[in-house]
């Protein structure tokens, strides 16, 4: 990726497609165990599909970083060019991990349009399974509930200081979810189960006239 663009802060910001606001597809994993967060981050760039860290904008191309809460970097989608892509943390009652990839990166190398269907959107199915790739990982060392894949992560409650995953919105889609999990809320979505014992809902997918993140 052209230096000049990747330390731009501009093109981490959001676009405006259609009306709606758009910030960046991600894969979003809330943890609850202490001690857990550091040892994420760690594997979650060591995917082989990441380059980097770094924790400045200004130091991309460099020596790599030690691991932080915010972190920028390259993702390279099967098929594509590689693109940046960050890595934050968001303290709540839980820290919430997310590996993001905005959408000004990629309509570097492809379209970007609204609604986000395959059809319209050629780089859509390869970074979907590349982030529930990643997710699969991360649970292998340090294993989760739940993780969104996806434009926002809408649906989140916490009752009395736990998170809480109403079955309405995870059978929307769009969700890694654990197989002690798929259990306890005795879902029954069409849904793919993974090497891993997760299992992957495919989101439902989005009318025009769904809010997003507007």
């Amino acid at each position: 990726m052209d230096r000049t663009f990747f330390v731009d802060e501009a093109n981490w910001e959001s676009i405006t497609e259609q009306g709606f606001v758009l910030t960046s597809f991600k894969l979003a994993i809330p943890f609850t165990r202490d001690g857990e967060i550091p040892d994420v981050v760690r594997e979650l760039w060591r995917h082989p599909a990441l380059t980097g860290p770094w924790k400045e904008l200004s130091s991309f191309g460099g020596p790599c970083d030690d691991y932080g809460v915010d972190l920028y970097g390259l993702i390279t989608i099967c098929g594509f060019e590689a693109i940046g892509c960050n890595s934050y943390l968001i303290p709540d009652i839980d820290d919430w991990l997310y590996l993001s990839v905005p959408y000004r990166m990629l309509k570097q190398v492809s379209t970007v349009k609204w609604p986000l269907i395959a059809d319209t959107n050629p780089w859509l199915p390869a970074l979907e399974q590349l982030l529930i790739e990643i997710g699969e990982r991360i649970h292998k060392v340090c294993p989760y509930d739940i993780a969104y894949v996806g434009e926002s992560t809408r649906g989140f409650t916490y009752v009395d200081g736990v998170l809480a995953y109403p079955k309405e919105v995870v059978e929307q889609g769009g969700f890694l979810v654990s197989s002690e999990l798929w259990d306890q809320l005795e879902l029954d979505s069409p849904n793919v189960e993974l090497t891993s014992g997760m299992h992957w809902i495919p989101p439902v997918i989005r009318s025009e006239n769904d809010p997003g993140s507007k």
